[in-house]
């Protein structure tokens, strides 16, 4: 698990404040997204296709000239599917002080090729995997719900 993260630090500038002048979370959503991707594409060695968005929490607001680090790393996969982590922490650089501010959860498929599978090598590695884990459960149990209810309307 430790070798599919990613990192990228980011200043937050101005241009992208929200009504009440602190960072947009859409944007950090797109900054988080973004590098979620580059991580699933650097561990699958092809293209991932995006799938689902899951639990993204916005835990305190990000102030316009702060120092974010944005961390991303696959935490579960089967099969062609795989969960991709982003945290997001800003840096404060007088004190070096650091405060999580953001997580998020997106999930991707790589249809053309199973991927290889990854392994937790410690204690907060398998509690992110077996969140991982129950996030494609919970996929899963989704997936077999909407098939059911179209053939219900179909019928």
């Amino acid at each position: 698990m430790s070798e599919t993260k990613l990192q990228s630090v980011v200043l937050m500038q101005p241009q992208e404040k929200n009504i009440n002048g602190k960072i947009f979370g859409g944007y950090l959503m797109r900054k988080a997204y973004e590098l979620a991707w580059s991580c699933a594409y650097t561990f699958a060695k092809v293209r991932p296709f995006f799938v689902a968005s899951d639990t993204i929490s916005f835990n305190r607001s990000v102030d316009i000239g702060s120092i974010s680090i944005f961390n991303s790393e696959v935490i579960y996969n089967e099969d062609h599917t795989m969960i991709v982590c982003v945290t997001t922490e800003v840096v404060e650089p007088d004190t070096g002080d650091r405060a999580r501010t953001n997580s998020y959860y997106f999930t991707f498929i790589c249809p053309e090729t199973k991927l290889p599978k990854i392994y937790p090598e410690s204690y907060d590695e398998t509690m992110s995997w077996l969140e991982g884990k129950r996030k494609v459960n919970h996929g899963k149990e989704v997936a077999i719900s909407m098939d059911s209810n179209l053939l219900r309307f179909i019928n």
